[in-house]
């Protein structure tokens, strides 16, 4: 097979499609493409919260990426509108205290609240939204183990180290000394709650529990 040119895409220069193979391509029905603004959007638009994927039909607060620097980035999304701050805690200061739907606030939580703060938001419908911060583990003991699908990690660990924040997005592991897959992470915390009902919330692939929690000397599981 030969064929000279090329075509430029989104990623990568890619081979120019032959004519006669073009011309075998059946027809584009235009009306079944989506012609949505959001299917018009980059991936920065793909966000899935608690409740799972969000079409961005309601006003909604979200952080630009995961980093936990001490200017935390907010981006407002949603139908396009205006907004204007209803109400802060713990937060010494904003970027801005209104403005219009893709905007980006920085906020700088308070020194002795960065593990607890709340900003919200009113759109132009009188519509209320909110983004809190609430993770008061400042640290983790972690241990990480081999491991078979058979067989529970009961021997020593492979690596063992304390980490700021159980956090990572990779496809393989990027820490050296883990094998590529069939790893496990045991990590282990201590932090002083009021008393009170709280949420432990986690995402992963493939699995997590909880396996314990002490609480002033008892132990719940």
């Amino acid at each position: 097979m030969e064929h000279s040119g090329s075509e430029a895409t989104g990623c990568a220069f890619m081979p120019a499609i032959p004519a006669e193979w073009r011309a075998r391509a059946p027809a584009v029905d235009t009306a079944t493409v989506p012609t949505s603004t959001l299917s018009r959007m980059d991936r920065t638009a793909i966000v899935v919260d608690e409740w799972g994927p969000y079409d961005h039909s309601t006003p909604k607060l979200w952080p630009v990426d995961s980093s936990h620097d001490a200017l935390f980035q907010l981006r407002v999304l949603g139908p396009f509108g205006t907004w204007h701050v209803v109400g802060i805690r713990g937060i010494v200061q904003l970027s801005d205290a209104g403005g219009r739907t893709g905007d980006i606030i920085l906020v700088t939580p308070a020194r002795d609240s960065v593990r607890l703060w709340r900003l919200e938001l009113e759109d132009d419908h009188h519509r209320r939204f909110a983004y809190e911060r609430f993770e008061p583990i400042a640290g983790w003991d972690a241990r990480y183990f081999a491991w078979t699908d058979s067989t529970s990690w009961t021997g020593p660990p492979i690596l063992a180290r304390r980490e700021p924040r159980l956090d990572a997005m990779w496809s393989r592991p990027t820490i050296a000394g883990l094998p590529q897959d069939h790893w496990a992470l045991e990590a282990t915390a201590t932090v002083a709650l009021s008393p009170g009902e709280y949420t432990v919330r986690t995402i992963s692939d493939d699995d997590q529990r909880i396996v314990g929690v002490r609480h002033r000397g008892h132990r719940c599981d």
